[in-house]
């Protein structure tokens, strides 16, 4: 659940600076230690079916 990473756009210039929240999860997991941010702040349009 969640958005992948921080920058809610679709400009690939952003994608670079973007915190990759899927790569952070998994290095937490890698480390031995919990997800950090297990539910980032969604973004985007809803699904509805």
């Amino acid at each position: 659940m969640g958005g992948i990473d921080d920058k809610p756009t679709t400009n690939v210039a952003d994608v670079e600076g973007a915190e990759n929240y899927v790569r952070l999860a998994m290095a937490d997991l890698a480390a031995g230690e919990s997800v950090g941010k297990a539910v980032p702040r969604p973004y985007g349009c809803s699904v509805k079916y």
